[in-house]
């Protein structure tokens, strides 16, 4: 109790609270007063403030416990580590106790948990159910590291969105280590960069674009922390460096290269940073301005990240076409967004001068992590290519984000490719219905397929349609359908070539080899051969190089190895094959002797005729495909433009010549549309044929007769009655065919067109 005193005599003190009285937790007043003698009194007040006891948050060895009340049993942040069979739960506990001398206080001693033996196999579910946060975040990036190293499969779509879900964590517990930097950069490697890994876009599960976004933040952190970080993977260079706004240059230049001498330091681009500006755009507005900028680069050496976030949003701006070069750039500014820059960002791209990329189509573009709901996708808004040559690609942006350079590779530039597509488009479709037409027609009339020339017509018009259908359904499409229909494709091309090949080796065996054998089953060899051959080829291809039945632009194999072995390679030696016999035939046909009627015509007239026939050869042949050959080696407009037509109007043109353009194809349309009484302007050919006896012609070499000559006039003169498809073409074939005794074919008309003269045994037109 206080004491007071007084100059008159005693004074009696009293006090609104005894000595030792109790206080609950609040505030209290007390008040003292005093009284002398004559009444006169004085008070003393003072406030007792009762708060509750707490231990405060501390650190030991390595251990650490938040604040806690009395009375409570605290765990610890720190939890037994992943690979341990208590996983998630603390590594130790300590009890906080009041003491009513001291108040709370820490239990001197933590009771430590035992977190059980280590274990060796650890999945990515569990992973992702262990707590995550700033103390645990470099425990489950250095785990999920070793687990992914340890498993090394191609990882299910679940577990690579269970992975994404550990990154992003990870990345939001914002913890600033080089150490949990190096173990997401390695997964990236590992998980998101890896060829084989094909369901990172299925079930919606759309990681790429996650995973870009969750790397970005955790550079943009460490700019903060480290200001001369350089980190390098295989294909991710990782910088950070700073920049003073009042102290800098203009403009700075930042090069964005790994360790000296590493191999990725090749190519890398080089960032140019309007740092003032881009100090006062981060300024304006604020009480407390910054000189310091904390920047961060990422450079994406493989661009497949956003090749893939790309492929599973399923579209692409119509104008941006082609293929990423020079890898993927990212500079961003620590907790800042930069847009709106009068002084443009300048970025660099080096290119390989040997590959002569200046004469390409080029576009600066940025990755727009908004686009298509979310996803992500390239935009050109804000960039524009200032400079391109052989060596390097400048593009300039207003603002900081991931650049980089798409180029067009198909030669035509941005105008005319759309007009390429809807020409492609046309002729493809209307060779589908002239196709459809030519198989209807051979199928329904079967008089009109006993000769083996149309057997093999029906074939090769099957194999066309399928891959006319098969290119237009889905050339375009995404995901799976579009692995599928590139395998389709390149099967389809490689039997369209190879029933190429038997249309020219049947020509050549009826048109240049004379009196052959007839090959037995040629029908069903010449099927195997055709239509099994390629599937061993297309398995073979699969199997070595699945990777390369996916692409960012289209449904087509990629360009590769594996592409050139196993579609250009057999496709390259059919061409030369048929160039061959189709040179034989020409020859065959320009140079042979020409007698009859026809003698009233000139030399010109009989060439430019039979020459026509050998045009109609060609489109059976398929030579109009070597086209694609030269406009791969140079791809100018010229040659795709004429590629583009001679082959996607190939099955309208052999509907045409060898349905409309044939006598008794129109004559088989008649027998069931009897109302078709309109005779199609097509000029109509009949052919005439003199004989001279074999003995004069081997009289210069052997001076003896050829008995195989003797008494045939009557088997000539049937032969000469068959229909011809090409003018003159299966009447030539025939009459060769029976001279050879080898006649299997039934079908006859009269010969009323034809007589038989002199000559060696070829045939001229009248008209």
């Amino acid at each position: 109790m206080p004491t007071a005193s007084d100059n008159a005599g005693p004074v009696s003190v009293t006090s609104t609270h005894e000595s030792g009285d109790e206080f609950h937790v609040g505030r209290h007043h007390v008040v003292i007063t005093a009284i002398d003698t004559s009444g006169n009194t004085a008070e003393c007040t003072f406030v007792v403030k009762v708060i509750e006891g707490k231990c405060r948050a501390i650190t030991s060895r390595n251990i650490t416990w938040d604040e806690s009340s009395p009375g409570y049993d605290k765990p610890s942040r720190q939890l037994c580590p992943l690979m341990t069979a208590r996983a998630g739960q603390p590594s130790a506990r300590r009890t906080c106790k009041l003491r009513s001398t001291i108040g709370a206080m820490w239990e001197s001693a933590a009771v430590r948990t035992e977190c059980g033996p280590f274990r060796n196999n650890l999945t990515i579910q569990e992973i992702k159910e262990y707590p995550i946060d700033r103390y645990t975040a470099g425990d489950a990036a250095t785990t999920l590291l070793e687990t992914v190293t340890k498993n090394n499969e191609t990882y299910a779509p679940q577990d690579v969105a269970d992975i994404t879900d550990i990154i992003e964590k990870i990345a939001n517990a914002n913890v600033p280590s080089r150490e949990i930097l190096e173990s997401i950069l390695a997964t990236i490697e590992m998980i998101f960069l890896a060829e084989d890994q094909m369901g990172l876009e299925s079930e919606g599960a759309l990681v790429s674009t996650r995973i870009i976004r969750a790397l970005e933040q955790q550079v943009a952190l460490m700019s903060t922390f480290d200001v001369a970080l350089t980190i390098e993977t295989e294909n991710i260079v990782v910088r950070t460096a700073t920049a003073n706004t009042t102290t800098a240059k203009e403009n700075t230049a930042f090069h964005v290269s790994g360790f000296v001498g590493s191999k990725t330091n090749t190519g890398i681009p080089v960032v140019t940073i309007p740092v003032k500006e881009i100090g006062i755009v981060i300024n304006e507005g604020k009480n407390q301005t910054t000189d310091l900028l904390h920047l961060g680069f990422i450079f994406y050496q493989n661009p497949i990240l956003f090749w893939r976030a790309e492929n599973a949003s399923g579209s692409r701006d119509p104008d941006i076409r082609g293929k990423v070069v020079g890898g993927v750039v990212s500079a961003s500014v620590a907790n800042s967004n930069i847009e709106g820059l009068a002084d443009k960002v300048r970025i660099r791209f080096p290119l390989d001068p040997a590959k002569n990329l200046s004469r390409y189509s080029a576009k600066c573009v940025y990755w727009d992590f908004a686009a298509h709901n979310g996803n992500g996708g390239w935009s050109t808004e804000g960039c524009q290519l200032a400079e391109q040559t052989d060596e390097f690609i400048v593009c300039e942006s207003n603002h900081l984000t991931h650049f980089a350079v798409i180029m067009d590779f198909t030669g035509t530039g941005a105008v005319t490719d759309p007009i390429l597509d809807l020409l492609t488009k046309i002729g493809c479709a209307l060779s589908i219905a002239g196709l459809s037409a030519t198989i209807i027609t051979f199928v329904a009339f079967r008089t009109l397929r006993n000769s083996r020339h149309r057997q093999i017509l029906i074939n090769h018009c099957a194999s066309l349609l399928f891959l006319y259908v098969v290119f237009l359904a889905g050339i375009d499409s995404t995901r799976i359908f579009c692995i599928a229909s590139a395998v389709l494709l390149h099967y389809f091309m490689l039997t369209t070539m190879f029933w190429m090949a038997v249309e020219a080796n049947n020509m050549y065996m009826y048109l240049v080899k004379v009196f052959q054998r007839d090959v037995r089953r040629f029908i069903l060899k010449a099927s195997v051969f055709a239509w099994g051959v390629p599937i061993l080829i297309t398995a073979a291809s699969v199997s070595v190089a699945q990777e390369d039945y996916t692409h960012s632009d289209y449904c087509f194999p990629a360009p590769s190895i594996n592409l050139y072995l196993s579609l250009l390679l057999p496709m390259a030696l059919v061409m030369v094959h048929n160039f061959v016999i189709f040179s034989m035939v020409v020859y065959r046909l320009v140079c042979s002797e020409v007698a009859g009627k026809a003698i009233t015509q000139s030399r010109r007239q009989q060439i430019v005729s039979r020459l026509q026939n050998a045009m109609c050869m060609s489109v059976l042949m398929g030579l109009s495909w070597s086209l694609g050959f030269f406009a791969a080696l140079r791809p100018s407009f010229l040659f795709q433009l004429l590629f583009c037509i001679a082959n996607s109007l190939q099955g309208l043109a052999v509907f045409i010549l060898f349905c409309l353009r044939v006598s008794d194809v129109r004559s088989a349309y008649k027998t069931c549309m009897p109302w078709l009484d309109v005779e199609l302007n097509i000029r109509g050919q009949s052919y005439k044929v003199r004989e001279r006896p074999v003995h004069q012609y081997h009289s210069r070499n052997s001076k003896e007769a050829d008995p195989m000559w003797e008494g045939h006039i009557d088997r000539v003169s049937s032969a000469l009655s068959w229909p011809s498809d090409t003018p003159g073409l299966e009447a030539y074939i025939d009459f060769r065919r029976q001279l050879s005794g080898n006649n299997t074919d039934s079908t006859r008309v009269t010969a009323n067109s034809f007589s038989i003269h002199r000559s060696n045994s070829l045939f001229s037109r009248w008209t």
